[in-house]
């Protein structure tokens, strides 16, 4: 029973598997990694004048398998807003270690917002005996330079969204969008009580997008509608500076099953950043 079992499991978890339970909405995904590739989040960077983002790096095989004390690569991919690469550092990671990652050291003088993603060059087979495959979907901190204190807000990583092949070092993205069905998402969020809130998103899926960003009043009422296409790889950013409207909750529409903002948050004393 043991060995059907893990033909079952195995196949269920298979690429092709993925996409036949997606097919058949048989607990479908939202993701198609290989068991060959690294996989990643697309996190968010932001590098101006006014912001600087890190990021946190460990040996995430040890943690998985206290067995697995190797040294080993982790490749740092950067993007800008459209999805074009600006940059790939390779950093050593080693067992037990946390390395603090600045991005503005990897960007190569480019400021604004992007996307970044972290591939952790590991055999799956040994990791995990081919079952699964090694994702990277952690902490990402961001710092106003302004500001007195020297503690960065964190938020977490959101889906897998790009696989690195572990041998030839090719990426793609994972995620798939609808054809013909159009989304609609609401973050469980109000924006009344802040000064200044900002949007942020990227494309998780392997073309571009288009999306609608509704602001709606206390009344459910829309206020103001915001176009806009998203590349792959690429980013968008809102920010309700200006805004002479008090916004209450915002919808988002696209052909993405999940497109999750990560949402800052702006108050007298200071700032908040989480996906909602």
């Amino acid at each position: 029973m043991k060995f059907f079992r893990k033909i079952i499991r195995t196949t269920f978890t298979s690429y092709f598997g993925l996409i036949l339970r997606d097919l058949l909405g048989v607990r479908p995904s939202y993701f198609y990694p290989r068991l060959s590739e690294s996989v990643s989040d697309l996190f968010l960077w932001r590098n101006d004048d006014v912001w600087e983002t890190y990021f946190d790096l460990f040996h995430i095989a040890g943690v998985i398998s206290p067995d697995f004390t190797d040294d080993y690569d982790v490749l740092i991919m950067l993007y800008d807003s459209v999805g074009l690469l600006i940059n790939t550092e390779t950093v050593r990671v080693r067992f037990g270690d946390i390395k603090l990652i600045s991005l503005h050291c990897l960007l190569c003088g480019h400021k604004g917002f992007g996307t970044f993603a972290v591939f952790h060059m590991v055999d799956n087979d040994r990791l995990f005996g081919g079952l699964s495959c090694i994702a990277e979907r952690g902490y990402t901190s961001f710092r106003r330079k302004a500001d007195h204190s020297v503690l960065r807000s964190y938020v977490h990583g959101n889906l897998p969204v790009i696989g690195m092949d572990q041998h030839n070092h090719r990426t793609r993205i994972l995620g798939l969008s609808s054809i013909y069905r159009k989304y609609f998402y609401m973050p469980q969020v109000t924006f009344d009580d802040c000064i200044v809130f900002e949007i942020c998103l990227v494309n998780p899926v392997a073309k571009q997008i288009s999306l609608s960003l509704e602001l709606l009043n206390v009344h459910g009422e829309v206020i103001e509608r915001i176009q806009h296409v998203m590349m792959e790889r690429g980013s968008f950013y809102f920010s309700s500076i200006g805004l002479n409207k008090s916004v209450q909750w915002v919808n988002l529409f696209s052909k993405v099953r999940i497109l999750r903002p990560i949402i800052f948050k702006h108050y007298k004393s200071h700032f908040d950043v989480f996906h909602a």
